[in-house]
């Protein structure tokens, strides 16, 4: 009954109904990947971007300013960054965050050096609490041949709690939401007007001619296929 009806409906509302759900379907998929998904999301990029970082310092290991580098990759990426060798003597280290995990008298990497060792691929990701209580992540890798490293790689980078952050884009999002929908119920009546009107005008001059107005002139100004 539903499909006869909407089968039934004039060419304005069937435009305006397409407009109004594909707004919809917008505004879903906005609320699903920004709210929803934004932790997930997060930690992934977080991921992603202390791997690079892992990656250039592997590269150019012990090369001419090596010790710059270090500084400026754990600036740009916000992570603290500890170097040792395969007896956990330290190599290089750039401090960023304060206490972390690998960083202080309580630091974590003797107890993560065996974890590289016993990994498939030699690197690690773990998830864990800080000293100061706050979320992080820990990546490690090693240098060389994983049974007999030139060193170990440790990068340690807070993960910041996104739940205030979904919470103010919930209300940013709702704000948006409000104002679109408004914004798209005003052009998807303009737009189901400038189309239909051409093929209205087509119709009453059809139906003028069925009842022997041979006087009658079509219209169809407004699109290529109605003229």
């Amino acid at each position: 009954i539903n499909l006869k009806l909407f089968n039934n409906v004039t060419l304005r509302v069937k435009i305006w109904l397409y407009f109004v759900a594909f707004t919809l379907i917008v505004f879903v998929l906005m609320w699903v990947f920004q709210v929803y998904f934004l932790e997930n999301f997060y930690e992934r990029m977080k991921i992603g971007d202390i791997k690079n970082a892992s990656e250039k310092l592997v590269e150019q290991y012990d090369t001419d300013n090596y010790d710059v580098l270090i500084e400026k990759i754990a600036e740009d990426n916000d992570v603290c960054i500890e170097i040792v060798d395969k007896y956990n003597r330290r190599l290089y280290n750039c401090e960023v965050m304060g206490r972390c995990l690998i960083h202080g008298r309580q630091n974590m990497i003797s107890v993560y050096i065996p974890k590289i060792r016993e990994s498939e691929n030699g690197e690690i990701y773990y998830k864990a609490q800080s000293p100061e209580g706050d979320e992080s992540l820990l990546y490690g890798c090693s240098i060389g041949n994983k049974e007999n490293p030139d060193a170990y790689i440790f990068l340690n980078s807070k993960l910041v709690p996104v739940g205030s952050t979904a919470s103010i884009i919930k209300r940013q999002l709702m704000m948006i939401t409000c104002i679109l929908i408004v914004i798209a119920f005003v052009v998807s009546l303009f737009v189901s007007e400038k189309i239909a009107n051409p093929i209205s005008r087509i119709t009453k001059s059809a139906e003028r001619l069925a009842v022997g107005d041979y006087t009658t002139k079509f219209e169809g100004k407004g699109y290529a296929e109605a003229q």
